[in-house]
């Protein structure tokens, strides 16, 4: 098993992710016996749950998906349920109690980021948006946007009510945005909430979203986490990200302005998300930040 991703739930979880990797053996085993799994191999880019390839009793091949029994856990399977394999990896069974789910094996289920052309990239990723677009269930747990919210206001209290790496303005501007988003959506929809470049995987005949979070609001928000994730990497950022806004307010429809807001508001909670769960800032989402920010402001 990966060490590094033994430091990972334990770092985020810690005595519970403890306990889950003692019980790992035994959980596979009884995945295995219950599902009649054979030649189970983890994949290599394990992070927060324990992700491997089998081949099922139909010789089949399948993914096994073991994570801590969760909200987060139940959302998902909620969300698969609902997508139904339009658009996203299918669920083909689950098991609450050992945290367990089979998925579909998307093959050859290249990354997103490989494609080089980061243009083409976005396109694929907006015309997947456009697909997986669900209306709110009428009855439903999943999270809103709104509970996401409420987690800014735990900031101050991180950093002993001072604004730590965050700019004052920069905070309030993220708690403006959010607040005034949400009270301004129209509609909400079923988001993935985590729709980014190595969350789409290719199929032979398209691409497929894996690991929604399954959070209900504004659609404008979908976008976001995309947006941002790889951005330092492209030869521009500013350039890049302009490219990006304008690709997914022509295919989707949105507002590029909406699309910029979202970008400021889930910038900053994502990162302080990332100093929950490891206790530092990354400076790349901070970076973000400012740049739709700058943005927003009409500075770039």
């Amino acid at each position: 098993m990966i060490r590094q991703f033994q430091d990972t739930v334990i770092d985020v979880y810690g005595k519970e992710g403890k306990k889950f990797l003692y019980r790992l053996p035994e959980l596979l085993k009884s995945c295995a016996s219950k599902w009649s799994l054979t030649e189970i191999n983890e994949f290599d880019n394990l992070s927060y749950n324990y992700v491997a390839r089998a081949i099922s009793e139909t010789n089949q091949e399948v993914v096994l998906k073991l994570g801590i029994q969760s909200k987060e856990f139940l959302s998902e399977v909620e969300a698969l349920k609902l997508y139904a394999g339009q658009g996203c990896a299918r669920l083909l069974d689950y098991d609450e109690n050992l945290g367990a789910m089979l998925l579909e094996r998307l093959a050859p289920g290249t990354v997103l980021s490989t494609l080089k052309d980061d243009d083409q990239a976005t396109l694929v990723a907006a015309k997947l948006m456009s697909r997986i677009k669900i209306k709110e269930p009428k009855e439903h747990k999943f999270q809103s946007l709104m509970d996401w919210a409420k987690d800014l206001e735990n900031l101050r209290k991180h950093f002993g009510n001072g604004m730590g790496p965050f700019s004052k303005e920069l905070l309030e501007r993220a708690e403006i945005n959010y607040y005034y988003l949400i009270d301004s959506t129209k509609e909400n929809m079923l988001l993935h909430g985590d729709l980014h470049h190595d969350n789409i995987l290719s199929t032979n005949k398209s691409w497929k979203a894996i690991d929604p979070k399954g959070v209900v609001g504004d659609p404008v928000f979908e976008p976001v986490n995309y947006m941002k994730n790889y951005l330092l990497r492209t030869n521009n950022p500013k350039e890049a990200l302009a490219r990006r806004i304008h690709i997914f307010s022509k295919e989707l429809g949105y507002d590029k302005q909406r699309l910029i807001s979202w970008g400021v508001a889930h910038s900053v909670l994502s990162a302080l998300w990332s100093y929950e769960d490891h206790g530092e800032i990354p400076q790349e989402t901070l970076i973000c930040a400012r740049l739709f920010r700058d943005m927003e402001k009409g500075i770039c």
